[in-house]
């Protein structure tokens, strides 16, 4: 069965990194982008943070300098069962500071997905939300 997201004028969908990044055209310098993640299930969030903090380190953008890890969170999203592990980062890219969500989402025992959400610092934190939230900038 297809499941379709409804698009309002207001968002772009593109292919990128065999994945799908959405731009929020109202919403300066922020997107989301959900793509496979580079890890396996079978590396469990408990036992091997540090595998997932390199992997997530690696989905920065190339260039990115000033590099903080600002907090690492595990099961940020308590619904459908789902585990997952989150990192926060704040970088410097092209002179300007950004900030990067990165969340290594297992929706079931055979299937994991990053969701990756970043933001120019200036409109706030960008975070992902979940499923048929509205993104909205700004929140903290």
């Amino acid at each position: 069965m297809t499941q379709y997201v409804p698009i309002d004028s207001k968002t772009e969908v593109s292919a990128v990194n065999s994945g799908a990044e959405f731009r929020f055209t109202n919403i300066a310098d922020s997107s989301m982008l959900l793509r496979p993640s580079p890890l396996s299930t079978q590396v469990s969030f408990s036992e091997s943070p540090e595998k997932y903090a390199k992997a997530a380190r690696e989905l920065l953008p190339a260039g990115a300098e000033s590099i903080t890890a600002e907090t690492q969170t595990a099961n940020p999203f308590p619904i459908n069962d789902w585990s997952s592990y989150t990192f926060l980062f704040s970088y410097e890219l092209g002179g300007f500071p950004w900030r990067m969500c990165i969340v290594f989402l297992n929706l079931n025992p055979n299937e994991q997905i990053v969701v990756e959400t970043y933001s120019h610092q200036k409109t706030g934190i960008s975070r992902p939300l979940a499923p048929g939230t509205r993104f909205a900038a700004g929140m903290k």
